[in-house]
């Protein structure tokens, strides 16, 4: 086993792609490139300032090499999948993705909007979710979900956080459906060997909620959704299943580090 493991995780939670190197030795021996502090795998990541742009064209001097890495995460935002005019980085972003699973074939793990830029990427079809599934809510593992190493130790109903709009309504070929809720099917899936990507959250932290009710997207959304008082009421279902939430990230964690060594 090799002493660190270099890990680019890809944050698109603002108004640009930003990246941050992470270097992994154990589970507490956790390091990233400044200014970014990750005092533990599951914080979401919302702090980055480095633009994550151009892999597979001209690259910038800091545009990161993707060779240089062990795996690629991918966290979420507000934006869309097909927000491209908008957010013109997301074209670069997806021929990344595609080119880490398809040519490269490293461990891949997508959370949120990450898991819709998988599908996009690999030819997969994304959609509006009507209505947003927001809350903290169930998904249950699907017989290969159960059977994938990525949830070993996991229950098969597990309780997560929800805050989505739009949903993987067809995943890209020959991708394996890990995980569904009642109103979305493709809340995990996985694609080869190793590329892993998730709808739901629970690498969620004490402040995740209010931070994201702070987002006006998110913000809109959940009040659209469960009312005007609904931040209040999902902070505290949210520290309710802290708990159960925080050890399957765990296990989400040292499931994926063994993909990896």
């Amino acid at each position: 086993m090799t002493d660190a493991y270099r890990i680019l995780a890809a944050d698109i939670g603002g108004t640009n792609a930003r990246f941050a190197e992470v270097k992994i030795g154990s589970f507490r021996d956790v390091s990233v490139s400044e200014p970014v502090t990750f005092p533990t795998w599951s914080e979401s990541i919302d702090s980055f300032d480095r633009l994550l742009e151009h892999y597979c064209a001209a690259r910038p001097p800091r545009s990161p090499a993707l060779e240089d890495y062990d795996a690629l995460w991918v966290m979420g935002g507000p934006m869309d999948v097909w927000d491209v005019e908008e957010h013109p980085w997301l074209m670069p972003e997806k021929q990344a993705i595609r080119r880490w699973v398809r040519e490269l074939d490293r461990p891949f793990l997508g959370l949120c909007l990450g898991h819709q830029l998988l599908a996009d990427a690999l030819g997969g079809r994304c959609e509006a979710q009507h209505p947003p599934e927001i809350g903290i809510l169930e998904v249950e593992l699907t017989p290969q979900g159960v059977r994938d190493p990525i949830f070993a130790g996991m229950a098969k109903r597990q309780k997560c956080l929800q805050w989505h709009s739009v949903h993987v309504a067809q995943p890209p070929e020959g991708a394996i459906v890990l995980a569904s809720s009642d109103v979305c099917r493709v809340q995990a899936m996985r694609i080869g060997s190793h590329a892993w990507s998730m709808q739901y959250h629970v690498e969620i932290e004490p402040d995740t909620v209010k931070n994201w009710g702070a987002v006006p997207a998110y913000r809109q959304a959940l009040e659209a959704t469960l009312g005007t008082d609904a931040l209040s009421r999902l902070e505290v279902a949210a520290a309710t299943n802290m708990k159960d939430c925080n050890g399957n990230a765990e296990s989400l964690y040292r499931n994926f580090m063994a993909s990896i060594s």
